[in-house]
């Protein structure tokens, strides 16, 4: 089971750039529509999979690729975890980029797409620039920690 579904985030990503994976994002996608009904994949998608990469380890190692299809439904399942683990923390720093303008609020310096004081983001656009003067307060300001230091895109100049 666990195979099927990360098999079929996999494969219907990589199928949009490249139609030699559509095949097994529709394998992918029937055997989880199955298995989530409570019925068995009747394609039997893990043992192509289990297959396909034990036969591509037997090359390379015959220890390792006895040992991956003993194990095969565990290292999956491994697997699995890390691919939803790693989809909720990119969500969440995504959110944390757009929302605060850092990857972590907590230690900004850390994110290497902090907004770096000085520099303006498009978040802190307009600047104090013609008749709408706004203050370092406004809410066009948050990305920048209050530094109205920006560069004008009407204008090409440093304002304050």
């Amino acid at each position: 089971m666990s195979i099927c579904v990360a098999a079929l985030v996999v494969f219907a990503f990589m199928g949009v750039f490249s139609a030699r994976y559509r095949y097994w994002a529709k394998e992918a996608f029937d055997c989880v529509g199955r298995r989530v009904t409570l019925r068995p994949c009747k394609t039997e998608f893990n043992q192509k999979v289990r297959a396909k990469i034990t036969s591509k380890l037997l090359k390379k190692s015959q220890k390792a690729a006895r040992f991956t299809h003993k194990h095969f439904e565990a290292i999956s399942w491994v697997f699995t975890i890390i691919l939803f683990v790693s989809l909720i923390l990119t969500a969440g720093g995504l959110y944390n980029l757009f929302t605060y303008g850092t990857c972590d609020p907590a230690q900004p310096d850390s994110c290497i797409f902090t907004v770096q004081e000085g520099v303006c983001a498009p978040a802190c656009m307009p600047c104090n620039c013609g008749p709408h003067e706004i203050g370092c307060d406004a809410p066009e300001y948050k990305a920048c920690n209050g530094n109205c230091q920006c560069v004008c895109e009407s204008m090409g100049s440093v304002t304050s």
